[in-house]
């Protein structure tokens, strides 16, 4: 059993202590007083002044624990067979009528919620809606929509890039999706910008990426990580080799 203890000091405070259960309010403060001699308990105290009271259970828990299945239908308004669509929408409706922010009061917007609770495992498609399959649906469904947003937001970030000559448009995209989702899958850059991987497509991206690396040192390093996630890591990459010296008027 814990019994909060309030020690008086020169200011209130609280610590919890656990007692053994059964025990009067003499015994538990003869307890007090014989951990604070053996130093378990360090704060200075008068034994007159101590108050105790036990932790109450909440009004929730002691609602869930004793509502019955006819009593949170009753709550929800709710009849069976009831599926989990239905569930949630007697919720909402109980809620926009019992909620503390629309009138309601308290007590009954926690009897809303201990209802809910304790039928979600009663509806028809509930092992369907926790099912690892139903999950794995729904992932891969959502995935797909999340590609096609990043897609779209790659695209704006490219021609950001080459409007501001300023290829950080790339990384900024990438973070800033990452932080707001998740960060895009190496699948997802394939054919983005170019649907054809054309020789000439080619070229001209990689010519499109040297120009607007942030870093002229490392512009091929920059422009070599970009070309394969938009062409694919089995895809050739010719480096850019600059005009020899003699055809720029350059004597060694």
């Amino acid at each position: 059993m814990k019994v909060i203890v309030t020690l008086v000091k020169t200011i209130t405070r609280e610590a919890h202590i656990d007692i053994a259960n059964g025990q009067s309010q003499e015994a538990i403060k003869q307890e007090i007083v014989d951990r604070y001699n053996s130093g378990q308990i360090t704060s200075k105290f008068n034994i007159a002044q101590v108050n105790f009271r036990f932790p109450q259970r909440s009004n929730y828990q002691t609602i869930i624990m004793k509502i019955t299945f006819t009593q949170a239908l009753t709550i929800l308004q709710l009849q069976t067979p009831f599926t989990m669509a239905d569930l949630k929408k007697a919720y909402r409706a109980a809620a926009l009528v019992h909620h503390p922010d629309c009138g309601g009061k308290a007590e009954n917007f926690i009897k809303i919620d201990a209802a809910y609770d304790f039928l979600k495992s009663f509806s028809k498609d509930f092992a369907q809606a926790t099912s690892n399959s139903y999950w794995e649906q729904y992932w891969q469904s959502r995935l797909h929509k999340l590609q096609e947003q990043f897609q779209e937001e790659w695209r704006k970030a490219f021609k950001k890039a080459l409007a501001e000559n300023n290829g950080m448009w790339f990384s900024t995209c990438i973070e800033r999706f990452g932080r707001a989702y998740m960060y895009p899958r190496t699948e997802w850059f394939l054919g983005v910008l170019y649907k054809k991987a054309t020789t000439k497509n080619r070229n001209a991206y990689q010519q499109k990426l040297l120009l607007i690396a942030p870093n002229r040192t490392f512009r091929e390093q920059y422009a070599l990580k970009y070309y394969r996630l938009e062409f694919g890591f089995d895809t050739p990459y010719v480096f850019y080799l600059p005009p020899a010296k003699e055809q720029i008027g350059v004597v060694a």
